[in-house]
């Protein structure tokens, strides 16, 4: 069991407006209860390895009302902004106590940050009973749902031939310190302590380790300040999650397959996490599935030609 943890265990008030993490795995967002699967099950090859799969497909059951047609804003030459600890930030969106937003920018990338001081304030929502047949949420349902201030995409979802109606997880799930699905994979969660934990585990490793929310997609990223090694050299819009040293958690959104922002590989997104001192990070589901939500509005531009899916 490769058990991954960071420093920082503060507790923190649960009190507050809770940070959704949308899972976009289940129907992007909010719990099953009494589907609660015990144990082991298949390996979960992550979309990121087979991208066909669960990353680059469209949903072909979603309508939406408006289809989004914005393209990528143009990169600005403005003096990147130094906030939080020193880390710098093309441009600083949001900033309060224990929370920040901010757009951050390279050569080669464009996308936003979300830091939040207590890992407390962080959790998975999902959007309803586990099946092939039920249909997803977008993280923007989801957040509303829940109440949450930022929500992002999370775990991966069955989607076969493009066709999955994203309400079949893959991987675990784990919510309030429930099992609601056990398989073998790629996992991120969070323990009572707020320790993040990244690796590959069983619904019953989970359980062991006192994971209280955990989703499944993959790969680890960073493992204890170390970047991993990875065979894939795609780029794609990405969203990930990451845990600082002090115990903060970071959630990243960057755009691509846009002419202005085609995306990153899994090495530059692991090596931008840790330019913003990641010492923990899982990649989460990308490609259409990735989107930050923040205040009642998408703050990235949806990479899915009918705006953001549903999961």
């Amino acid at each position: 069991m490769d058990e991954k943890k960071a420093g920082g265990r503060r507790r923190a008030s649960a009190a507050g407006v809770v940070l959704g993490l949308a899972l976009s795995l289940i129907l992007a967002g909010a719990a099953v209860w009494g589907l609660h699967i015990w144990g082991q099950g298949h390996f979960i090859q992550p979309s990121e390895t087979e991208p066909e799969v669960l990353q680059a497909n469209r949903l072909s059951v979603y309508v939406p009302e408006a289809p989004y047609t914005a393209e990528a804003a143009e990169p600005d030459e403005a003096e990147p902004e130094a906030a939080d600890g020193g880390y710098e930030y093309e441009e600083i969106l949001v900033q309060e106590d224990g929370f920040l937003l901010a757009r951050i920018q390279g050569k080669r990338y464009l996308g936003y940050l979300a830091v939040v001081d207590d890992p407390f304030r962080v959790t998975v929502a999902t959007s309803g009973a586990f099946s092939e047949n039920a249909y997803g949420k977008r993280v923007d349902e989801m957040a509303d749902a829940a109440g949450a201030i930022l929500a992002v995409n999370g775990g991966g979802f069955s989607d076969p031939g493009g066709n999955g109606k994203g309400g079949m997880p893959v991987g675990n799930v784990v919510v309030d310190g429930a099992l609601l699905w056990g398989e073998y994979s790629h996992t991120v969660g969070l323990d009572a302590q707020g320790v993040l934990h990244v690796g590959t585990f069983t619904g019953q490793e989970c359980v062991n380790m006192g994971l209280q929310w955990a989703l499944s997609y993959g790969p680890t990223l960073i493992s204890n300040g170390q970047i991993q090694t990875f065979n894939n050299s795609l780029q794609e819009p990405r969203t990930a999650i990451a845990q600082r040293e002090d115990g903060a958690i970071l959630l990243i959104c960057l755009q691509g397959r846009q002419v202005s922002a085609l995306g990153v590989t899994l090495q530059e997104l692991s090596e931008i996490l840790l330019s913003y001192g990641a010492v923990n990070a899982s990649n989460l589901d990308g490609g259409a599935s990735s989107d930050m939500y923040y205040n009642g509005e998408y703050v990235n531009i949806s990479n899915s030609a009918g705006g953001p899916r549903p999961l």
